[in-house]
């Protein structure tokens, strides 16, 4: 059964932060999450919904709560306090 963690987070611009998620593209592959793809909120303007395949879910917690990630939100524009994160294994953060 595959596994899907779903990030929302509002960003102050989508540009900055679609660059900047594709650059963490290895870093994420490095922890072994595949892109599924990236959605724009139709009610929440400059809100994204990030969908990621995840095979082990201790690994996706790692790469949520990694260092790099944390700085490349800063520098994506993220307004990380309203971001959320769900794991298809039913854990929300």
């Amino acid at each position: 059964m595959k596994k899907y963690m779903i990030v929302k987070q509002p960003v102050i611009d989508l540009a900055r932060f679609r660059k900047k998620f594709e650059e963490l593209q290895p870093h994420r592959k490095e922890y072994g999450l595949t892109d599924i793809d990236l959605f724009l909120s139709a009610d929440e303007p400059n809100t994204v919904i990030i969908m990621i395949e995840y095979a082990n879910l201790e690994r996706a917690k790692a790469y949520w709560h990694s260092k790099v990630l944390a700085e490349a939100r800063e520098k994506a524009g993220v307004l990380s306090h309203s971001e959320r994160v769900w794991y298809t294994d039913g854990y929300l953060e």
